[in-house]
């Protein structure tokens, strides 16, 4: 779960560490302790065939915690949504919304812009809906696997963006933010994949920036042509503290 582009912090009364919103949803809650695993769906659909030749088979960002070195194909832009639900104890976080436009310039670039997904949080007596921030970002795909080359060789991608700050006071950031993802992938068969990500990420704390860290590995499975699950570890690392634990997820892919 591409570095979900959308920010999934749960607000906390006296608390406001807040990341860059290009990270993969809920970034920041799982920074901090807060998530037990995640359910959830997203819906991908393509341009018309029209526009070019038959379009390659879709490969979606949404809704891992991970990116994927997938490149949206020229001329058949991608758009992804998506809903999530995160939990931990009495703390509940759900996401709707998620939506991610994937605009492909080049076979080995393309371009993203994330619009503000709805949020809504609680956590004992407290009660916070709102708005996450919307993000810009663009993923460039290094090196590729030639065809005919063993499974052992990853495909390698980038991918950096901006979070800008357009969201509701409990949700949003105050200022922009950087991130970036160093993304692997393998190809383990036709069905079964393998991947990972490096990321960092800037944080709003206390009105200044602050390095954040994520590192991911994850499992993807091909089920038919639309349906796909997925099981990921990762873990995280606020401003001033060490790695947490690893956490895991999973979900499910739809492309519609």
């Amino acid at each position: 779960s591409d570095p979900a582009l959308t920010e999934t912090r749960m607000p906390r009364p006296h608390a406001r560490a807040r990341t860059s919103s290009i990270q993969p949803a809920g970034f920041a809650t799982r920074a901090l302790g807060l998530v037990a695993s995640v359910l959830a769906i997203s819906l991908s659909a393509c341009a018309h065939p029209a526009m070019q030749s038959e379009p390659a088979p879709l490969a979606s960002d949404r809704p891992n915690f991970s990116s994927g070195t997938s490149i949206a194909q020229v001329g058949h832009p991608l758009l992804e949504a998506g809903m999530s639900q995160t939990w931990a104890g009495s703390a509940r976080q759900l996401v709707i919304g998620e939506p991610t436009l994937r605009v492909g310039v080049t076979p080995r670039a393309e371009l993203r812009i994330t619009a503000p997904s709805f949020v809504s949080a609680r956590a004992g007596g407290f009660k916070e809906d709102g708005l996450g921030d919307a993000a810009l970002g663009a993923k460039i795909r290094l090196f590729e696997t030639p065809e005919g080359a063993s499974r052992i060789h990853p495909e390698i991608a980038v991918l950096a963006g901006v979070g800008l700050p357009t969201g509701s006071e409990a949700f949003g950031t105050d200022r922009a933010l950087l991130s970036s993802a160093l993304i692997a992938s393998w190809s383990l068969s036709d069905r079964v994949g393998l991947g990972g990500n490096l990321i960092w990420a800037q944080a709003d704390v206390g009105g200044s920036s602050a390095d954040t860290y994520a590192a991911v590995a994850g499992l993807s499975f091909t089920h038919t042509d639309r349906l796909g699950t997925f099981v990921e570890l990762y873990s995280t690392r606020g401003p001033g503290s060490d790695w947490d634990p690893a956490f895991g997820q999973y979900g499910v892919t739809w492309l519609w």
